[in-house]
């Protein structure tokens, strides 16, 4: 009797272990995630202002500066390469107007190093309407679609 209470004791207490160790690790691991949600969702307004943008500007996209002076996005993002909750957004954008065959552009967030040294990156570009992820290096159109 005694040893069937020591191994259920036991068994209880293995347990309580890795339940704390798996909440610890969603502890640990939440500033991260909210930060990736943001930069994700701020990809999707970078998206939904170059699509605005290019209705009103004979399909061509805007870099980031353009999109705020015609009101798309807000002075956050008043510079060529803004940095928003840990990830650095940079922007290429390639036109019709300026000698360009087919107007485009893609839209990169990277993690800064200091602030979230373990973040994943993510793309979204005009030839596809998914973000893209990458987790080591600056993600591309070839990378995988994330999944949240």
């Amino acid at each position: 009797m005694v040893r069937f209470l020591m191994t259920g004791f036991l068994f209880l207490a293995a347990c309580g272990s890795l339940a704390c160790g798996s909440y610890t690790e969603t502890l640990v691991d939440s500033p991260r995630r909210v930060d990736e949600r943001v930069a994700t969702s701020t990809l999707r307004s970078v998206g939904q202002a170059q699509t605005a943008y290019s209705l009103t500007n004979s399909g061509d996209y805007g870099t980031f500066e353009q999109l705020v002076a015609g009101g798309h996005l807000d002075a956050r993002f008043n510079s060529s390469k803004p940095k928003l909750y840990g990830y650095f957004l940079t922007m290429t954008v390639s036109n019709r107007s300026s000698g360009g065959g087919q107007s485009s552009y893609h839209c990169n967030a990277d993690p800064d190093p200091a602030v979230n040294p373990v973040g994943r990156h993510f793309y979204l570009g005009s030839d596809s309407p998914e973000l893209r992820v990458n987790p080591t290096e600056p993600a591309t159109a070839t990378d995988a679609a994330f999944q949240p």
